[in-house]
């Protein structure tokens, strides 16, 4: 699922795509960079895929925990990017469920 979605984004023109990189206490799934930094945007994915449809709303919450309680964003913030959105993207079959945090 990572290096699919990775292969979506990756030649998307306005985002560098950077994957299971370790940040923090962790690696997390998938980080978007613009080639600016100071003035630049980090997008911080974190998958997860569901064994049921029951739930995903508080799975995708826990998935936005995991990139707070892990610290992904540390390196981020230490290379200069200030603009750091975070997303949970849980999946279940077909499904798909995304939270921004």
């Amino acid at each position: 699922m990572n290096k699919f979605i990775t292969g979506l984004l990756k030649n998307n023109g306005k985002y560098l795509a950077k994957p299971n990189r370790e940040s923090g206490h962790g690696r997390y799934d998938l980080t978007l960079y613009t080639q600016r930094i100071r003035k630049g945007r980090t997008i911080i994915l974190e998958f997860k895929a569901a064994s049921n449809i029951n739930g995903l709303e508080k799975d995708c919450e826990e998935a936005l925990g995991q990139i707070e309680k892990l610290h992904y964003n540390n390196d981020i913030i230490k290379e200069g990017y200030t603009d750091i959105l975070k997303y949970g993207l849980y999946f279940y079959k077909k499904e798909c469920l995304v939270v921004q945090g």
